[in-house]
């Protein structure tokens, strides 16, 4: 299985499809699933949360690098003290990003409801305050959130 073996399996069986781009880019919001959960093998039963309350618009698997992650983060950057160790989580693995838009509403805003669903930072005290929450069910600590 050289380079370009997956291309060569997709072209075989979607040659004569093209699919367009389905990303909404309007009322939707970000959500990345972290390369420690996708490790763990938990990502297909966040994904599952996730649907219950939010369409899943564009969905694809990434892999930042370091400076993509420095880049992503860099808000974060002398204000938040776990900075490095987030950016090294990040370019740690592959990670799955989704745009997502309210199942109920498409045309609501889902930026605050989300960050909401997700919880807490802290996953102690998600899992405290928030039990239901993706970080209480998913997150490991500080850096390793959902």
């Amino acid at each position: 299985m050289g380079d370009g073996f997956g291309e060569q399996e997709a072209h075989f069986f979607f040659a004569d499809r093209m699919f367009a781009p389905c990303a909404k880019f309007f009322n939707v919001t970000l959500g990345i699933i972290k390369p420690h959960t996708v490790q763990a093998g938990a990502a297909g039963a966040m994904i599952d949360l996730i649907q219950e309350k939010y369409d899943i618009t564009a969905m694809e698997m990434i892999n930042f690098t370091r400076p993509n992650a420095e880049e992503f983060y860099e808000l974060y950057r002398g204000v938040v003290q776990d900075y490095y160790a987030m950016t090294h989580e990040m370019s740690s693995g592959d990670a799955i990003a989704m745009e997502l838009c309210c199942k109920t509403n498409p045309e609501h805003n889902p930026v605050k409801a989300f960050r909401e669903f997700c919880g807490p930072p802290d996953p102690a005290l998600a899992r405290q305050l928030r039990p239901s929450s993706l970080r209480a069910q998913f997150g490991v600590n500080k850096v390793h959130l959902t």
